[in-house]
């Protein structure tokens, strides 16, 4: 089996639910993520899928073929603890996991109030990539329109909140981003 693309991730992704309940208690709790911090997003799946859209941007805009990341990279590069625990609540991992994350979390939030490296290093420990992947390549994939859709939804938010955003994106678009294969 081949491992998951970044482009496969986001198909999967713009399918889940964007307010698990125990994603949104540990924000509460943990006082990271949604409605802290000023960040923009307004669900960890919008976090999410505007964040793979910027790294699709930066791929492109350096001629790196799109396909060619893997979704393992992309969770290898992440510092946010409830991004994490939102795909690995949503994705299916047992209830046992996620609360030895919960706790995991807990700690690390108070050693740093605020998204860092070592957060995600922490929430890898308790959700190795292959836990993360094997759960992921089990579960259905929206429609490249509907990904489309939901990842432009996410992106448009992002541009309100950083208006450097709106720059990678006309320079992609300028390049000639090839949206049917994002």
């Amino acid at each position: 089996m081949s491992p998951l693309s970044q482009p496969e991730l986001k198909k999967r992704i713009a399918l889940l639910p964007a307010h698990p309940p125990r994603t949104v208690a540990l924000q509460e709790r943990i006082q990271i993520g949604v409605g802290f911090h000023n960040k923009g997003y307004r669900s960890q799946k919008e976090h999410w899928l505007g964040w793979i859209v910027v790294k699709e941007y930066n791929a492109y805009l350096n001629d790196v073929p799109l396909a060619s990341i893997t979704a393992k990279r992309r969770w290898g590069g992440l510092g946010c603890i409830p991004m994490m625990f939102w795909l690995a609540e949503v994705a299916g991992i047992q209830d046992s996991h996620l609360a030895k994350a919960e706790e995991a979390a807990v700690a690390a939030a108070g050693e740093c109030p605020h998204d860092c490296s070592r957060h995600g290093k922490i929430m890898r420990q308790v959700f190795p990539w292959v836990q993360i992947e094997k759960a992921l390549l089990e579960m259905p994939s929206a429609s490249v329109s509907d990904t489309l859709r939901a990842a432009k939804i996410a992106y448009t938010q992002l541009e309100t909140l950083k208006p450097a955003r709106k720059r990678l994106r006309l320079q992609a678009e300028e390049k000639g981003f090839p949206y049917d294969e994002a």
